[in-house]
């Protein structure tokens, strides 16, 4: 347990999924430019808040990659687990089912990778004050500040195709930033809905995190905004080839693509 040790005033990055691909979710097509992806979100994230980083991954090909960018202070690489779900027929396809497998996947990595930095904690005696939830796939385009944030809060990216969660009863699951206490709660979702019997959950993973968070906070008044999708951060593939969501063009991808490549070009010179 790290309830009693003290707080240190740094924010640990929880790496984890899988490298997408670059055509879909399921990770088909080519493998995306995680290495650009990586420039961003060290230059506005890890780098300027002197991060601590620890990564749990099923893109064991990657490992040796991921390793070399990230330095991360403990690792976990595994060959992906089905957790039950048998996708090699129309589950794969399945509006919800294969959705709620990639859910599953991705929190139980995410939870994998929690207890990584729950172990570092206990090994050298003090509790993070802040965590960062995160993906391998986004490029970040606005510098991460900590500056008056609220620790009682859990903070994601404002999707402008719901503005408002309470009525969409839906949230935008890319990232996630809170204080080690609620993210080591949070991340037990994988956990969650495999001892509850996946069966039950036949909605999309966007009202299953609405509904996690609600449980968890006791309002969405404490479910607040650090990042806004297409002006600070978007998933590669999307900005790589727009049309693949059309949905971007009205929220301004063109501008995100402009962007990140003035930006990767200034991280390189």
């Amino acid at each position: 347990m790290t309830m009693n040790l003290p707080i240190k005033d740094k924010l640990a990055v929880i790496l984890g999924g899988i490298i997408s691909g670059d055509t879909d979710r399921n990770g088909c097509g080519n493998l995306i430019d995680f290495e650009s992806c990586a420039k961003t979100i060290l230059h506005n994230i890890i780098n300027p808040n002197n991060c601590d980083v620890f990564i749990h991954s099923w893109s064991t090909d990657q490992k040796k990659d991921l390793i070399r960018i990230y330095k991360p202070k403990k690792f976990l690489f595994e060959e992906q687990e089905m957790f039950g779900f048998d996708l090699s027929g129309e589950e794969a396809i399945h509006p919800t089912k294969g959705q709620l497998f990639r859910t599953v996947s991705r929190y139980m990595s995410v939870e994998r990778g929690m207890e990584l930095k729950r172990q570092y904690e206990i090994e050298y005696g003090f509790r993070y004050k802040w965590v960062l939830v995160f993906r391998f796939d986004y490029i970040v385009l606005k510098r991460l500040s900590l500056n008056d944030l609220d620790t009682n809060s859990i903070y994601i990216g404002y999707e402008p195709h719901w503005p408002d969660i309470d009525k969409e009863c839906m949230i935008y699951d890319g990232f996630f930033l809170g204080s080690s206490e609620i993210m080591n709660v949070f991340s037990d979702l994988g956990t969650t809905i495999l001892q509850s019997g996946h069966e039950k959950y036949n909605f999309s993973c966007h009202h299953l995190i609405y509904y996690r968070l609600i449980d968890l906070l006791g309002s969405s008044k404490r479910i607040k905004y650090i990042y806004n999708r297409f002006e600070d951060f978007e998933i590669w593939r999307f900005i790589n080839n727009p049309d693949l969501n059309l949905l971007g063009l009205k929220y301004g991808i063109l501008d995100t693509r402009e962007r990140t490549k003035r930006l990767l070009e200034e991280i390189d010179a």
